[in-house]
């Protein structure tokens, strides 16, 4: 089984300054990186490894860090605007 957070895949926002990072509805579709999402979730269920990004609460913006997540037969994708995957022809 494989969990692919919603909250990884916020938007990278290193061009902004903390302040305005602090003022960013984080609760808006448009906050997440959803063609990031899509993408890798259709690698997973073709069978290939990604690279799945990290976020930095403290910093309001995405780490350079990534986690590695191999394909599994089960992929939950969790959060508070997944619905809006349905929007995209993903499988």
């Amino acid at each position: 089984m494989v969990m692919l957070p919603q909250d990884a895949y916020y938007n990278d926002q290193s061009d902004m300054d903390m302040e305005a990072r602090k003022a960013v509805n984080y609760d808006h579709p448009d906050a997440f990186d959803t063609a990031l999402l899509i993408k890798q979730l259709k690698q997973l269920i073709g069978g290939e490894t990604i690279e799945r990004p990290t976020y930095n609460y403290a910093e309001y913006n995405r780490s350079p860090e990534t986690i590695t997540i191999a394909p599994a037969d089960i992929i939950i994708v969790e959060g508070i605007c997944y619905l809006i995957i349905l929007n995209y022809e993903t499988y």
